[in-house]
């Protein structure tokens, strides 16, 4: 089960910027329409694919370990779009399967030691007089029925406080966000998804990314160099230890018989050569 987080706002409140400092080794980026990234790129894998199918297939058989697909609420409106000229609630049905299919998918199929990131855009309803923030869909059906912010654990919203682009990890009663308990110190953080990536690695006890892979690999050598050190050490100490040579001595009296404590240095019936 991979650890999936969802991650809403407005457009232009730092969604994507937010992957700007992510291992571009080990992270694969899905655009599910093809745009400029809103920084430098410095070499992510990246794909655009307006399928749910094909994004599954890509998760799949990537071996990367951090995997975005941004944003998810274009994949819905395309989906509808090409179906606008159908007849009835099928297209609905097949609309809301398809988001279905990709949420579960990407939590219960994909390995437990990858991290997914979906993005999405934000929009306001009203529950009982009160205006509620939560990340947007298309159709009734799969409000009613699916609740995707349900789904996942980690639910983040990208916000911009006093001209500084954050993303808030806390709940503030009139939104859907949610983390983990104590997985965060602050109610607000800076919008770095390396950030995120490593709290949840650290929370979840993680280990995959390259860096650690290169530091574990380097201690398993320094370790293993420290094992055959110590084995040459001992294995010289054990060569260099010379055992007396023993020759049997003519008894002292007439009968004698060795009942004596050799760890006591007490006499034996040899003598050292």
């Amino acid at each position: 089960m991979a650890i999936t987080t969802l991650i809403y706002s407005d457009s232009g409140k730092g969604k994507t910027s937010s992957i700007r400092n992510l291992d571009v080794n080990d992270t694969l980026l899905i655009q599910c329409f093809d745009k400029p990234l809103p920084f430098k790129d410095r070499g992510f894998e990246k794909y655009v694919i307006s399928n749910t199918a094909r994004i599954l297939q890509k998760i799949q058989s990537t071996n990367k370990n951090i995997i975005v697909i941004d944003d998810f609420t274009y994949l819905m409106t395309f989906n509808f779009m090409n179906r606008l000229n159908e007849k009835g609630f099928d297209k609905f049905n097949i609309l809301a399967n398809d988001i279905y299919n990709l949420f579960y998918n990407c939590i219960y199929n994909v390995p437990n030691t990858k991290r997914i990131y979906i993005f999405g855009h934000e929009e306001n309803i009203v529950v009982v007089d009160t205006v509620l923030t939560k990340c947007k869909t298309m159709g009734k059906l799969i409000d009613d029925k699916i609740n995707l912010e349900g789904m996942v654990t980690i639910v983040l919203k990208a916000i911009i406080r006093n001209r500084k682009y954050m993303f808030s990890v806390q709940n503030n009663g009139f939104d859907t966000v949610k983390t983990p308990f104590e997985m965060f110190n602050e109610i607000l953080i800076d919008n770095d998804l390396k950030i995120v990536d490593n709290a949840i690695k650290a929370y979840y006890n993680i280990n995959t990314s390259t860096e650690d892979k290169e530091e574990n690999t380097q201690n398993n050598i320094q370790d293993s160099i420290q094992d055959n050190i110590q084995d040459s050490i001992q294995d010289n100490i054990q060569d260099n230890i010379q055992e007396p040579k023993l020759k049997r001595r003519p008894p002292r009296n007439k009968g004698e018989i060795f009942l004596g404590d050799v760890t006591k240095g007490e006499d034996i019936p040899f003598d050292e050569i």
